[in-house]
């Protein structure tokens, strides 16, 4: 049983500024646009996400869930997406400790939930780069 852990460093983002205002509720024209613009700036100067992802082969599937590399996982759900692959790629990702002190920067208020948004795009972009390279690294149909 091969396992094979995968640490990604350096992943890229960029920010889809009007998806954010979506998310923000906020129109382009709007004052508070360019504060926002501005905090994004700031996140994209210190963003460094990170992931990282295993190979994890499935050992046992039962009614209630599956054990894969020694360990259980209780989950009809799990069970069911699984049921016929023999090996999946669990993974973690984070924007980032860099952020996290920054959000944190701000407190609480409208400028917080702003950073906290701004985070969470980076993460997002993050997680779909882990994704990403996992299908591209291991003869997986990007569909699937």
């Amino acid at each position: 049983m091969d396992q094979k852990t995968v640490i990604l460093d350096k992943i890229p983002f960029e920010i889809d500024i009007p998806r954010l205002f979506e998310r923000l509720r906020i129109e382009e024209d709007d004052d508070m646009a360019e504060d926002v613009v501005a905090l994004v700036k700031e996140a994209s100067g210190l963003g460094r996400p990170k992931g990282i992802y295993s190979t994890a082969y499935i050992d046992e599937k039962d009614d209630c869930g599956i054990t894969a590399g020694g360990i259980r996982f209780v989950s009809r759900v799990m069970r069911v997406n699984l049921d016929k692959v023999h090996r999946f790629f669990p993974f973690v990702v984070t924007a980032g400790v860099e952020l996290d002190q920054w959000a944190r920067s701000y407190g609480s208020g409208l400028e917080r939930y702003w950073a906290d948004c701004i985070q969470e795009a980076i993460l997002r972009c993050a997680s779909e780069y882990v994704r990403s390279h996992i299908v591209a690294n291991n003869s997986l149909d990007a569909g699937g």
